[in-house]
């Protein structure tokens, strides 16, 4: 057999062997995509059933999930009177128009704020052993004090056992006394001390407040304690 014929066979045999691998490969495609079209349809309908079943739930599930609801229900109840048991307490509410004197003692200073007006008038003046002098009606330092009267608030869940703090009153910043015209008094009682907050997380001066003689301490603000400190002169301003 010459080296042409040999040549031809050869080229037949690898036409042959090239068009039998294509067919295997478009063979096996067919296979594989069959497989997985079935196996997607048959994931696809395990999956309607559930889907249905969750649409209309078995009576055990509906009342499962009935059960569910109520406690959170319950919870929620919970919360909501978690958020109820809060309560704002007024420490103070001492009507002006009522009241004849104030008396302020502090460490560094003491003086009487004096009521000279009837009801709804808004007459007062300044007494120490350095001032005696009217106050305007539109001062500044008087609005903000008499303001407290009526709006020192705290929360409940702020207060304390006098017990914890009887020492620190011996040395208070500030005690205040209203002399009211009926003949009664009521005292304030103001002490600065070290404190945790821990609301901030940290260490910081800490203002307390008692009433008369009560056994509790209620927690207040410097800003209120300042308005009581404030320098006798500020009561001379028009503002």
């Amino acid at each position: 057999m010459d080296d042409k014929k040999k040549s031809i066979i050869y080229f037949i045999v690898i036409l042959l062997l090239a068009v039998a691998f294509v067919v295997l490969y478009l063979l096996d495609s067919s296979i594989t995509e069959s497989e997985g079209q079935d196996a997607f349809t048959e994931v696809i309908e395990n999956i309607k059933p559930a889907l249905e079943n969750d649409n209309n739930p078995s009576p055990n599930k509906q009342e499962e999930k009935t059960e569910n609801n109520k406690n959170q229900d319950k919870n929620l109840d919970s919360d909501n009177e978690t958020t109820v048991s809060y309560e704002e307490i007024k420490v103070i509410n001492w009507d002006a128009n009522e009241i004849d004197s104030v008396q302020i003692f502090s460490p560094r200073k003491d003086f009487t704020l004096i009521n000279h007006g009837k009801a709804g008038e808004k007459k007062w003046s300044i007494r120490s052993p350095r001032v005696n002098a009217k106050i305007a009606s539109t001062n500044n330092a008087l609005f903000k004090l008499l303001n407290v009267f009526t709006l020192f608030k705290t929360d409940n869940n702020l207060t304390r056992d006098y017990s914890e703090f009887s020492k620190y009153f011996e040395y208070p910043a500030c005690t205040v006394v209203a002399h009211f015209k009926d003949g009664s008094q009521e005292k304030l009682t103001f002490i600065r001390i070290a404190g945790y907050d821990e609301f901030m997380d940290k260490t910081k001066m800490m203002t307390w407040a008692r009433v008369n003689e009560e056994t509790l301490v209620y927690a207040a603000t410097y800003n209120i304690l300042e308005r009581f400190l404030v320098a006798e002169n500020l009561f001379l301003r028009i503002y």
